[in-house]
């Protein structure tokens, strides 16, 4: 038996059922790990293969670095770090006052709450589902708190659109971005992420442009690709598939 893993947390469920796989296919080089340090394996082939998304569709796209807009594209689960938007937003708006929060993605039972909330702030706003392409053009920061995600590829569709991502280091997609751990992948702290966002704001646009650039390229890997990807799935498969013979 083979299991791909996706985006949530290993629960015990999950660690009852892979004591019976013969292999894994794992979304991020984080839950990887996360399999390997909770579950104990020694002997199961664990393969990484990333999501791919549609590079076409938002490279096209150009985000308004001018602008103090922050996006966040997600569905509405705790997990995606909904619950910490709030705060941080409010401590954001102490140092920048013309900051807007989008907050995008489909509805859960928690979204009546992040709507009410939205109701005391001037400039949070909570949009639901939409194609995140014309609130990408708004924004300059993608925002991303997440408790656990496994890969959200939102954060590759946004690099390529050109944002600066903002995001937890309990995010898979953080791999990407390994050299800046403690710059653009924080751990789960709002004062700490608010700060962030305050400091990426008030930078020249120079300086946003250039940082831009630098993780637009990193979107554009071809390691993010369709072909890459459904053909590393397919070579990750048939290893599993052979050792189990």
């Amino acid at each position: 038996m083979l299991i791909r893993l996706f985006s949530r947390p290993l629960d015990l469920k999950i660690r009852f059922f892979l004591k019976s796989v013969d292999g894994i296919i794992a979304v991020s080089e984080m839950v990887k790990r996360d399999i390997v340090k909770q579950c104990k394996y020694n002997d199961v082939i664990i393969e990484v293969v990333h999501p791919f998304f549609d590079v076409e569709r938002f490279i096209k796209v150009n985000a308004n670095l001018s602008a103090s807009n922050v996006v966040f594209v997600g569905t509405h689960w705790p997990t995606k770090g909904i619950l910490f938007l709030p705060k941080i937003f409010k401590l954001v708006r102490k140092e920048v006052r013309d900051v807007k929060f989008y907050v995008l993605g489909s509805k859960t039972r928690y979204t009546p709450w992040l709507r009410k909330m939205s109701l005391t702030m001037d400039g949070f706003y909570v949009i639901g589902y939409r194609r995140p392409e014309l609130y990408f053009k708004q924004s300059c920061i993608l925002l991303h708190p997440a408790i656990y995600d496994a890969f959200p590829v939102v954060v590759l569709e946004a690099m390529a659109a050109g944002l600066i991502p903002i995001i937890s280091d309990r995010t898979g997609s953080a791999e990407i971005l390994k050299e800046y751990y403690g710059k653009l992948v924080l751990r789960l702290d709002p004062e700490l992420i608010s700060e962030k966002i305050i400091d990426i704001l008030t930078m020249s646009l120079d300086e946003k442009v250039e940082l831009s650039q630098k993780i637009r390229k990193k979107a554009l890997n071809p390691l993010f690709r369709k072909e890459f990807s459904i053909n590393k799935f397919r070579k990750s498969f048939i290893k599993i598939l052979r050792s189990s013979l």
